[in-house]
């Protein structure tokens, strides 16, 4: 293990691999590059992690190599790397300090390689329910995680593959299910309300929006403004904006929406001329800032 607990800066001069904890109470650790030939020092650590002084990450890369780690204090990383590589049919498990941020700098890099899908990484708070806040301005290699109680909503949208969430998540990105759009009537040409339905594995936010595309052959708003009411599972006013197809639902004054079943209705809308298939429908959940 080792620690740090002095006033000023411990530069590295050589690649630092800690099999224990890094753990910086006080002062500064910064990976420059002398000694090491590159644009920074590498650090692996095998341990946990606290930080509650200050780590400056330059370019370089902060490997994880341990099972299960703990992650306390708020760090800006550059390039964060944890990789599950044994295939034992057990996860690994990253704990994250639920009043702390943990950053990923701009054009960074966040990789979390699990191996399959029961040798995961799993992602969690260091108390159920309680959010752990992760601001990503980078890129991701990530791949069989599991997430829950992460708010991303600080930087881009995680992007994954193979990877599930266990709720409590925004801004990660995991598909909707079950979703569909119902029109009132079927006849060709009425015009008339339609039911948007779907069902998410993690929270919309308070401000967030609804994103939903009809195909090319409906108008909307027609014989009026089409508007969203009737919702169920979301709370808060319900404000709709048109442009061509897309009709942006925009949430406000109510609350976090919790993962689970959510509907409501959009009115004026009016069928193709013509019986048949229609095309396809998209529904989205964004953040206000349409991520």
């Amino acid at each position: 293990a080792v620690t740090i607990n002095h006033a000023g800066t411990t530069t590295l001069g050589a690649l630092l691999d800690v099999n224990g904890a890094l753990t910086i109470t006080a002062g500064t650790l910064d990976v420059t590059a002398a000694g090491c030939g590159g644009a920074s020092c590498a650090l692996t650590v095998g341990g946990n992690w606290l930080n509650t002084g200050a780590f400056t990450a330059r370019t370089g890369t902060v490997t994880f190599d341990g099972g299960n780690q703990t992650f306390t204090g708020s760090t800006t990383f550059y390039r964060f790397s944890k990789t599950e590589s044994t295939n034992d049919a057990t996860d690994v498990t990253l704990t994250f300090d639920n009043t702390a941020t943990q950053t990923i700098a701009l054009n960074g890099l966040l990789t979390l390689d699990g191996l399959d899908a029961d040798d995961r990484i799993n992602l969690v708070s260091d108390s159920a329910g309680a959010q752990w806040s992760l601001t990503a301005n980078g890129t991701f290699a990530i791949d069989y995680v599991d997430a829950k109680d992460s708010d991303a909503s600080g930087g881009n949208e995680i992007s994954h593959t193979n990877s599930i969430s266990s709720g409590n998540n925004i801004k990660w990105g995991f598909a909707l299910s079950s979703t569909s759009v119902t029109p009132a009537s079927l006849v060709a040409g009425a015009v008339g309300n339609n039911t948007v339905a779907f069902t998410t594995v993690d929270h919309i936010p308070a401000d967030g929006k609804i994103v939903v595309t009809f195909p090319s052959d409906f108008t909307l708003s027609s014989g009026g403004t089409t508007a969203a009411s009737t919702p169920s599972g979301i709370d808060g006013t319900l404000t709709t904006s048109v442009s061509g197809q897309v009709v942006t639902v925009t949430r406000s004054a109510g609350t976090v929406s919790a993962p689970g079943a959510k509907s409501f209705v959009l009115s004026n809308i009016k069928n193709p001329a013509v019986t048949g298939l229609t095309g396809t429908f998209q529904i989205k959940t964004t953040t206000t800032g349409d991520v």
